[in-house]
């Protein structure tokens, strides 16, 4: 069982007190350094449970990352090719019979990967509530949110979009070519090569006693816990953009893993070509004042401000319930990650808002 760094804890109980999230884990790691982790807070809000450093934290789109790895290695074998198109990748299914080819002729799975498809974000409020709030059977909802996504593109391809759906597609494409779910491709080609035992899929709290997710109060002054049921990500459509959750201590072997891979060297897990691929930027930058662009499952920002200018590679994830950021900076060999168990919507809003404290954790080293 991990222990707990008690400079790092202390520090992160302030910072969720300042914001009112009821828990929070903070972990610092690097290919020079010892992994630090502080936990601070309850793992329920109003009861006495708290935080532990070995609990269990959803990560929502962080796990993007995920599925563009396992993506990059069954391109390395041959499986499929991501520059072929979503037409050829989905070829022979029932989704590929929905596919509007005025709009996905040229779409490509590297596309779907970069955000760059023009598929909508997510299905529709109204899809989703049939399934969350009406009780209508998950795979028929599954089946109308993939027609939605496919029957029209909402946006030019080419040009950025972040689509949740289009993590969605890739991942029904590598269950098609495999023959396997996106669950058992992620175990195969993510949590085993990457030594990452506590990987899991769906709510940490549905595995035992680990954080539960929060709700805003009805008087917006706080959160509350939440009994979570139903979601939009039990979708089969929604799963690969990022439903999985690891430990603290899981989640800084994954960030080491990716400095590892982005320092160019062989690795069992990425042949170098296609690390270089993940890593590098699609396209134009997306924030002017950051500088920020977007590779397969991570942002890249050149120069970030909040870390001296150095490269940051990075992500966020939610699932409304949680939250979760992780930083890679790889001239400093070094990486970070902070998770609660509630969604701070300016945090996902403006990243600057979580770089900052994070920045102080890491000058706790």
């Amino acid at each position: 069982m991990p222990r707990a760094n008690k400079a790092l804890s202390e520090r992160l109980q302030s910072v969720i007190s300042d914001r009112r999230v009821p828990g929070a884990g903070v972990v610092l790691f690097g290919l020079d350094r010892e992994t630090r982790i502080g936990v601070a807070g309850l793992r329920r809000s109003g009861k006495a449970d708290r935080v532990k450093a070995g609990d269990f934290w959803h990560l929502g789109s962080v796990g993007k990352s995920m599925t563009a790895t396992m993506m990059l290695r069954l391109h390395e074998r041959g499986v499929l090719d991501l520059c072929e198109t979503v037409m050829s990748g989905l070829a022979g299914t029932e989704a590929g019979r929905l596919v509007d080819a005025r709009h996905f002729s040229s779409v490509t799975i590297a596309d779907l990967l970069s955000h760059r498809s023009g598929i909508r974000a997510n299905p529709t409020y109204a899809v989703f509530s049939r399934y969350v709030l009406f009780g209508e059977a998950r795979q028929r909802i599954n089946r109308a949110a993939i027609r939605q996504s496919l029957t029209r593109g909402i946006g030019p391809a080419s040009e950025y979009q972040y689509s949740n759906s289009g993590y969605g597609i890739a991942g029904l494409i590598a269950a098609h070519r495999t023959g396997r779910t996106w669950q058992e491709l992620i175990q195969e080609h993510v949590a085993e090569p990457a030594d990452l035992p506590s990987l899991g899929f769906g709510r940490p709290e549905w595995h035992g006693e680990n954080p539960w997710g929060h709700r805003r109060t009805y008087t917006g002054r706080g959160f509350t816990e939440f009994k979570i049921t139903k979601r939009g990500l039990d979708l089969e459509l929604m799963q690969p953009a990022g439903d999985v959750f690891l430990s603290l201590a899981d989640l800084a072997t994954y960030g080491n893993t990716h400095l590892e891979l982005l320092s160019g060297e062989p690795h069992a897990l990425l042949e170098p070509a296609s690390a270089a691929r993940m890593f590098d930027p699609v396209g134009d930058v997306m924030d002017p004042i950051r500088g920020g662009r977007y590779a397969l499952g991570w942002h890249v920002e050149d120069a970030a401000p909040d870390f001296g200018g150095q490269r940051l590679i990075w992500h966020n994830g939610s699932d409304l319930f949680s939250f979760a950021m992780i930083g890679l900076l790889p001239e400093s060999r070094m990486g970070f990650a902070l998770v609660t168990n509630a969604l701070q919507k300016r945090w996902r809003e403006d990243q600057s808002l979580v770089w900052k404290p994070v920045a102080e954790f890491a000058a706790l080293d």
